[in-house]
């Protein structure tokens, strides 16, 4: 029993003690308050989002009405590109059609 004692270490109560109640250090946090800091962030994070995503959709309304969007707007061909657009159509179905697609 004696060696029993001796190899304890002094940290851990002997028969008859009991252990005491670990002390908070006044500088940690509880659960609670760290979830509650949390939420308080993502709050702030999911404001600002919103405000970026309502500024994105403003700049996209005012383009789509002042005409500098892309979509919709039809491509201006080149006349060297249009002579090979008719070359094409008019050669349909050959082997010359074929040639204008390969060489241009």
């Amino acid at each position: 029993m004696d060696e029993e004692k001796e190899t304890q270490s002094p940290q851990e109560p002997t028969e008859g003690q009991t252990k005491e109640a670990p002390t908070e250090e006044p500088s940690a946090k509880s659960v609670i308050e760290i979830a509650t800091e949390l939420k308080e962030s993502i709050a702030k994070e999911n404001d600002r989002r919103e405000e970026l995503l309502r500024r994105e959709e403003e700049l996209h309304a005012k383009r789509m009405l002042g005409g500098r969007s892309e979509a919709g707007q039809s491509q201006q061909l080149s006349e060297e590109d249009k002579i090979k657009q008719d070359a094409k159509k008019f050669w349909a179905g050959t082997e010359v059609e074929k040639a204008i697609e390969k060489y241009g």
